[in-house]
């Protein structure tokens, strides 16, 4: 991006004063053969960072802070997304767990979730069965409770250290 920034500088300052020496020397330069290849990769540098910029904001997921879970004629509900963490971390309190964080994506375009969760462990525990359980429980309840898929689930677990601050559920 400073590359556009430095050359949109110099063609604005090129506009208001063509008769300055560095304009000049600039539209001499750009006369000759390495001046006109240097144009050409300038331009077919813009052209492919536009090209990539463009196909990267139409191909994202669309997130929003509130999904739109059902749609009837002139009414529609809708879902916050606060509202979708709290509860995940109220349906992931009875798990040995303390410190819960829960971030929520909500993919709007495919009715989906990508779902975020860090915790430290109270006591310790088979970390694959408690991640498989978690999984469980975070897709069913938002299956059945939101009619939202789970697109993403990640799990980041800790075991807890003594003199730490808790926050318990």
């Amino acid at each position: 991006m400073f590359l556009q920034f430095v050359l949109g500088v110099i063609g604005i300052l090129w506009w208001c004063w063509p008769q300055a020496s560095l304009a000049v020397t600039i539209s001499e330069f750009l006369g000759t053969e390495l001046g006109r290849w240097l144009i050409l990769v300038v331009a077919s540098y813009l052209v492919i960072v536009a090209i990539f910029s463009l196909g990267w904001m139409l191909m994202q997921p669309t997130t929003q802070k509130v999904m739109t879970i059902h749609r009837d004629h002139a009414s529609k509900i809708q879902v916050d997304q606060k509202a979708v963490e709290n509860q995940l971390r109220l349906t992931l309190g009875k798990y040995d767990l303390i410190n819960v964080k829960v971030r929520v994506k909500l993919l709007t375009n495919h009715q989906r979730a990508d779902v975020f969760v860090q915790g430290d462990l109270a006591k310790n525990a088979d970390l694959s069965v408690l991640e498989t359980k978690i999984s469980q429980t975070v897709a069913k309840d938002l299956k059945e409770m939101l009619r939202i898929d789970l697109s993403r689930l990640n799990v980041s677990l800790q075991p807890y250290h003594y003199g730490q601050k808790a926050t318990l559920i």
